[in-house]
Protein backbone atom coordinates (compact mmCIF):
# COMPACT_ATOMS: atom_id res chain seq x y z
CA UNK A 1 0.00 0.00 0.00
CA UNK A 2 1.36 3.43 -0.82
CA UNK A 3 0.87 6.51 1.27
CA UNK A 4 -0.03 9.93 0.02
CA UNK A 5 2.84 12.11 -1.04
CA UNK A 6 4.70 13.41 1.98
CA UNK A 7 3.05 11.02 4.44
CA UNK A 8 5.14 8.41 6.25
CA UNK A 9 4.63 4.78 5.33
CA UNK A 10 4.48 1.97 7.83
CA UNK A 11 7.49 -0.32 7.61
CA UNK A 12 6.75 -3.76 6.26
CA UNK A 13 8.24 -7.02 7.49
CA UNK A 14 12.01 -6.82 7.62
CA UNK A 15 12.07 -3.03 7.26
CA UNK A 16 13.50 -0.63 9.79
CA UNK A 17 10.98 1.12 12.04
CA UNK A 18 10.08 4.72 11.35
CA UNK A 19 12.43 7.33 12.76
CA UNK A 20 11.73 8.21 16.35
CA UNK A 21 10.39 11.67 17.10
CA UNK A 22 13.13 14.27 17.59
CA UNK A 23 13.98 15.08 21.19
CA UNK A 24 12.82 11.71 22.53
CA UNK A 25 14.29 11.27 26.01
CA UNK A 26 16.59 8.24 26.39
CA UNK A 27 14.25 6.64 28.94
CA UNK A 28 11.34 6.83 26.53
CA UNK A 29 13.41 5.58 23.59
CA UNK A 30 14.65 2.65 25.67
CA UNK A 31 11.14 1.66 26.73
CA UNK A 32 9.86 1.85 23.14
CA UNK A 33 12.81 -0.23 21.93
CA UNK A 34 12.28 -2.88 24.60
CA UNK A 35 8.56 -3.06 23.83
CA UNK A 36 9.28 -3.45 20.10
CA UNK A 37 11.66 -6.32 20.84
CA UNK A 38 9.11 -7.94 23.13
CA UNK A 39 6.40 -7.69 20.48
CA UNK A 40 8.78 -9.06 17.86
CA UNK A 41 9.39 -12.04 20.12
CA UNK A 42 5.67 -12.78 20.26
CA UNK A 43 5.46 -12.97 16.47
CA UNK A 44 2.27 -10.89 16.63
CA UNK A 45 1.49 -8.22 14.06
CA UNK A 46 0.15 -4.90 15.28
CA UNK A 47 -3.32 -6.00 14.17
CA UNK A 48 -3.05 -9.26 16.13
CA UNK A 49 -1.74 -7.37 19.15
CA UNK A 50 -4.73 -5.03 18.93
CA UNK A 51 -7.11 -8.00 18.78
CA UNK A 52 -5.66 -9.41 21.99
CA UNK A 53 -5.54 -6.17 23.98
CA UNK A 54 -7.83 -3.18 24.59
CA UNK A 55 -5.52 -0.96 22.48
CA UNK A 56 -5.90 -0.27 18.77
CA UNK A 57 -3.39 -1.07 16.06
CA UNK A 58 -2.66 2.65 15.58
CA UNK A 59 -2.19 3.11 19.34
CA UNK A 60 0.34 0.26 19.42
CA UNK A 61 2.19 1.82 16.49
CA UNK A 62 2.46 5.11 18.39
CA UNK A 63 3.51 3.40 21.62
CA UNK A 64 6.15 1.23 19.96
CA UNK A 65 7.67 4.15 18.08
CA UNK A 66 7.75 6.50 21.07
CA UNK A 67 5.23 8.89 19.56
CA UNK A 68 2.85 8.57 22.49
CA UNK A 69 3.14 7.59 26.13
CA UNK A 70 2.31 3.92 26.56
CA UNK A 71 -0.18 3.14 29.33
CA UNK A 72 1.19 0.99 32.16
CA UNK A 73 -1.60 -1.52 31.50
CA UNK A 74 -0.44 -1.86 27.88
CA UNK A 75 3.06 -2.77 29.08
CA UNK A 76 1.54 -5.36 31.41
CA UNK A 77 -0.66 -6.75 28.61
CA UNK A 78 2.27 -7.12 26.22
CA UNK A 79 4.33 -8.84 28.91
CA UNK A 80 1.48 -11.29 29.54
CA UNK A 81 1.21 -12.09 25.82
CA UNK A 82 4.97 -12.58 25.61
CA UNK A 83 5.06 -14.76 28.72
CA UNK A 84 7.49 -12.34 30.36
CA UNK A 85 7.54 -11.04 33.91
CA UNK A 86 6.67 -7.34 33.79
CA UNK A 87 8.90 -6.01 36.59
CA UNK A 88 11.88 -4.93 34.46
CA UNK A 89 9.72 -3.19 31.86
CA UNK A 90 7.63 -1.53 34.55
CA UNK A 91 10.80 0.00 36.00
CA UNK A 92 11.55 1.37 32.51
CA UNK A 93 7.93 2.53 32.28
CA UNK A 94 8.28 4.43 35.59
CA UNK A 95 11.38 6.23 34.27
CA UNK A 96 9.73 7.02 30.93
CA UNK A 97 6.52 8.13 32.64
CA UNK A 98 8.49 10.59 34.75
CA UNK A 99 9.88 12.09 31.53
CA UNK A 100 6.50 12.23 29.80
CA UNK A 101 4.96 13.98 32.78
CA UNK A 102 7.88 16.38 33.24
CA UNK A 103 8.87 14.81 36.57
CA UNK A 104 12.19 13.46 35.24
CA UNK A 105 14.41 12.26 38.08
CA UNK A 106 17.34 14.31 36.84
CA UNK A 107 15.42 17.27 35.48
CA UNK A 108 16.01 16.19 31.90
CA UNK A 109 15.74 19.02 29.41
CA UNK A 110 14.48 16.59 26.78
CA UNK A 111 11.07 15.20 27.79
CA UNK A 112 9.61 12.49 25.61
CA UNK A 113 7.25 14.66 23.60
CA UNK A 114 9.05 17.51 21.84
CA UNK A 115 7.96 20.83 23.29
CA UNK A 116 6.12 23.25 21.02
CA UNK A 117 7.92 26.53 20.56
Amino acid sequence: MTGTQGSPRSPGPGRAPAARPPGLAPECARLAEELRELRKGTGLSLAALAERTPYSKSSWERYLNGKKQVPRQAVEALCRLAGERPERLLVLWDLADAEWSGRGAFGSAAPCPPRAT
